[in-house]
């Protein structure tokens, strides 16, 4: 017998000899049984009181302060363009039409503010009397006589007249008679451009005024006379007219992405204007 023969027949033999081993081992392993066990009474989860009568409510969302426009679910991200024409942000592409938009200004109130110029007092004779004058917009006094101007204050004293009288109590024959003065101060408003009488009672302003509050922010109060403007971004607001006893004012926007419009603002509360 050849020597590889005899080594192929040895070889042969022995993985006879480990298969045998080893099918007497695995039938040897004794079997893993794990015993069932019966539940009394099956598990069910709890049934929620009045979840199907009163399904939870979400809250819309609300607007921004940009405007009524600009509203956003909460997972879903907003798409904002920069105009670079009108110089702000906006939620349409620019050259598109912007949506309609709420007005941006309020009326708060109409009112005639106290004038800016009180007259305080005089000193000396009437007819070089030495005039003091408080303006209210600085809370300082200037003295002068009738022709002195005052071009930082923007006025001039135009003339003053003093008169005296003596008043008696008809009703106390006996008493004594007292001396009553009648002032009239008139002083140039060169801001107005015209002229205003001053006497010694407190005097309002010659013009009404009326009161605004910006939608997005009610906390700025912006003060228009008749003609006069206020610019919010790019748009820009006239006031045309005040209708104090009926409580409303008529106003101008203009704005280059929109088209001019006037509208009326009445007071959301009716009241009795300042006098």
């Amino acid at each position: 017998m050849r020597p590889a023969s005899a080594i192929a027949i040895l070889a042969g033999s022995v993985i006879l000899c480990l298969g045998s081993a080893g099918s007497a081992l695995w039938h040897g392993t004794p079997e893993l049984r794990i015993p069932s066990v019966a539940l009394e009474k099956p598990y069910r989860p709890p049934a929620l009181d009045g979840a199907a009568e009163n399904p939870p409510q979400w809250n819309p969302p609300a607007p921004q302060s940009a405007g009524a426009d600009w509203v956003f679910e909460l997972f879903s991200p907003p798409q904002i363009y920069f105009d670079a024409s009108a110089a702000e942000f906006r939620i349409t592409a620019p050259g598109a039409p912007l949506p309609p938009r709420d007005f941006e200004l309020q009326l708060h109130a109409i009112e005639r503010p106290w004038y800016r110029l009180q007259f305080q007092g005089y000193a000396g004779t009437p007819e070089r009397a030495l005039i003091t004058i408080r303006n209210r917009e600085t809370g300082g006094y200037v003295a002068g006589r009738v022709g002195d101007a005052f071009p930082e204050h923007g006025f001039r004293i135009h003339a003053f007249r003093c008169e005296r009288r003596r008043v008696a109590d008809e009703a106390r024959p006996h008493a004594t008679p007292y001396a009553e003065e009648s002032i009239d101060l008139t002083v140039l408003d060169e801001r107005l451009g015209r002229e205003i009488s001053l006497d010694s009672k407190a005097r309002r302003a010659p013009q009404w005024h009326a009161l605004f509050r910006e939608r997005g922010d009610p906390l700025a109060i912006h003060s228009l006379r008749e003609g006069e403007q206020l610019r919010l971004g790019a748009a820009r607001f006239t006031l045309e007219g005040i209708d104090a006893r009926a409580g409303a004012v008529t106003v101008v926007r203009e704005c280059p992405e929109h088209a001019r419009e006037s509208r009326t603002l009445s007071l959301a509360t009716p009241s009795t204007p300042t006098p």
